[in-house]
């Protein structure tokens, strides 16, 4: 009797494992972006992009849209200094993260311009690693 309880016990954990295991694995790109967003952006720029206190909106506005080319730079390289969106200057500091991966980059991206009111527009790798050859964006620490 024992055996039989260990076994279904077993068996339980090791479905629950390949479950955990398969979800994981089959995120779609605008899922780990959204991820990506959640740890790296949303406490600056809001949960929908909306901007928070002295950071600017990142969804449906025109910063976003006119700065397409240079995406992968401001993820990777950080920005600082005064900009100004949709009319509003904000003169602040975001930190780079030059840990992500050029295929994290391009998914954060386009989890970015797939927020409400932004364009959609599309990235892949291949994209990202052009931008980022392009820089003129200095790292921000």
């Amino acid at each position: 009797m024992k055996l039989g309880f260990r076994a279904i016990i077993i068996a339980v954990i090791g479905i629950g494992l390949v479950s955990v295991i398969t979800v994981r694995g089959c995120r779609t790109p605008k899922d780990k972006g959204k991820i990506l967003y959640e740890l790296h952006c949303q406490t600056c720029h809001g949960e929908k992009g909306e901007g928070f206190y002295s950071y600017p909106p990142i969804a449906g506005v025109d910063y976003v849209e006119d700065h397409k080319d240079e995406i992968a730079c401001i993820i990777y390289y950080g920005m600082e200094g005064p900009i100004e969106v949709d009319g509003v200057e904000y003169d602040g500091r975001m930190l780079g993260n030059p840990q992500l991966t050029e295929t994290q980059i391009a998914n954060l991206a386009n989890y970015i311009y797939g927020l409400p009111g932004n364009s959609g527009a599309s990235f892949n790798k291949t994209d990202i690693q052009n931008q980022l050859e392009n820089c003129n964006y200095k790292p921000i620490k």
